[in-house]
Formats: C-alpha cells, structure tokens, sequence
C-alpha cells in the first residue's frame, strides 16, 4: 500500500512550560513539529489515563521535555514508513517508551515513533480492542508476573489485593 498525503497542519493537545507553570492546549501543528521517528501513524484511538492527566495539568512533573504532544499511549494506521518493519496500511499501537512524556504521545491525529516504541496489532484483535486494554492490561499483566515470581498460584491461599480501582478492577 502507498504512503498517503499528510495534511500540511493538524490537531493535537500540546503542553509548554513557562516559569514553571504547564499550559495544555488543542494546537495546530505539522509532522515536523513532532519527536524523530521512522514510522508517521494515524492516530485511532488514545488511551486517557490517570497519567495523562497529571501531565497536561503539570502535576507530578511527568513531562521531561516541552513542548511536548501528550498522552502515553495510541493505536493506529501506519501512513509513512522507512523501516521494513512496518509498512502503509499496518494497524500499530505504541505504549510505554516514554510516550507522552520524552516523546510526542497520542492526543493527536498524528503521531512519529521510532520503530522500536510499536507493536502491530496482533490477529484477532481490533484497534479499538487493543486503545481499550492499555494501561490496564499492563497493570494486570505486570501484577500476575510478580504473582509467578513469589510462586503463588491458584489455591496457593488468599491475595489481598489494594487500589484495583477505576479501569483495572
């Protein structure tokens, strides 16, 4: 599949600093505004998480470099490539690596990842699938991991289990 035209502006919630002070606002602005990457995307869906929150209102001192796109994580469709890893056309999703805070993260039409931030889609699920399981997908997964490594496993006793509020429990 060919790359497609980009459009030469587009909207996406941007951060700045200024005497300590963080400003977020919908700003127009063009590919070359964005962090360095290999792979343009357009953006689908964007998770808002708790994080992200606290970014764009300067709280917690999330965001390390300004101005900065926010929001850590995005699913979309490949539109420009120079990787062979990803092509046009590929459904991709990018979280964690600093998205949102070092780099420009999904609250935007657009987004530029190094190759090495995204995942395709895997089969069988669907973009929306996959904005939706996010943050929380990884909170569980990293939670049952560390279940492994104690060794708990089912009927091994009770597990108490604090804060699995809002999307993870």
């Amino acid at each position: 599949m060919p790359s497609t035209a980009l459009p030469s502006a587009f909207d996406a919630l941007r951060s700045h600093s200024s005497d300590g002070h963080v400003r977020s606002a919908i700003e127009r602005i063009a590919v070359s505004d964005l962090s360095p990457g290999e792979v343009v995307l357009r953006a689908q869906y964007a998770g808002v998480n708790y994080k992200d929150c606290l970014a764009i209102h300067g709280q917690a001192r999330i965001i390390t470099e300004f101005p900065r796109v926010a929001g850590i994580e995005a699913v979309g469709v490949v539109t420009h490539s120079d990787c062979q890893e990803f092509q046009p056309g590929d459904a991709v999703m990018v979280h964690g690596h600093q998205t949102g805070i070092a780099f420009d993260g999904g609250f935007s039409e657009y987004l530029r990842v190094p190759k090495g931030h995204l995942q395709k889609v895997p089969a069988g699920l669907n973009p929306l699938e996959c904005a939706v399981l996010g943050v929380p997908a990884f909170t569980v997964a990293m939670a049952l991991e560390r279940f492994e490594e104690l060794g708990l496993q089912p009927g091994s006793g009770l597990v108490a289990v604090s804060g699995a509020g809002g999307a993870v429990g």
